[in-house]
């Protein structure tokens, strides 16, 4: 049977349509779904690692957040070491003292350790001071006193006139100076940190 040139461009159609399905659809089983199962897999991987990526973001935001309270808690620290330190430390008291002493214009004259006292979490160091000054520089040597960078109370206060008053009234004014009109008796405390 003999083939029609119409009936020939027909079965070469099919032909090509068929061969053309059959690539189209090997090209999808074989390209085409790998592409699309790997393709899902990836944007799966994707989604977990951007997860991964916001939980890290975070906790380097929260390193950053604990690093700086790292940092104040160091300050904090170090200025609790400067108020409760480890050990007593006399001769900066001394210069305290001598600093406030100049500033409020009193005259010491006595500074005296005494024995302290053992608290459960402290110690409490004692000094017996005696000052001559005015009753006005005596409260201002008290306000600087109560200014320490450290903890420090004053007890056992007595204040006596001076002996010979009019003395040093008559002193105080040919030298320019403010009377020193009183005598004050107390104890210093401080406090040290026990470890």
């Amino acid at each position: 049977m003999k083939l029609t040139q119409a009936q020939k461009l027909w079965l070469f159609f099919w032909v090509v349509i068929a061969a053309v399905g059959y690539m189209g659809w090997t090209f999808y089983n074989e390209k085409y779904i790998a592409y699309a199962e790997e393709n899902q897999r990836l944007k799966g991987e994707t989604k977990k690692k951007r997860a991964e990526l916001r939980q890290i973001l975070a906790q380097k935001q929260r390193i950053n957040d604990l690093e700086s309270e790292i940092e104040i808690a160091e300050a904090e620290f170090s200025k609790l070491k400067e108020m409760f330190p480890d050990q007593e430390a006399i001769p900066k008291r001394l210069l305290d003292l001598t600093a406030v002493t100049r500033k409020s214009l009193t005259v010491p004259t006595k500074f005296a350790p005494l024995e302290g006292e053992q608290k459960e979490f402290y110690n409490e160091n004692h000094y017996a001071m005696t000052i001559n000054s005015s009753y006005h520089s005596l409260g201002m040597l008290f306000g600087e006193v109560a200014n320490f960078k450290y903890p420090t109370s004053i007890s056992k206060v007595s204040i006596e006139r001076v002996p010979e008053l009019s003395k040093e009234i008559e002193d105080a004014k040919d030298h320019g100076e403010q009377p020193r009109t009183v005598t004050a008796t107390f104890q210093l405390t401080t406090f040290t940190s026990r470890r």
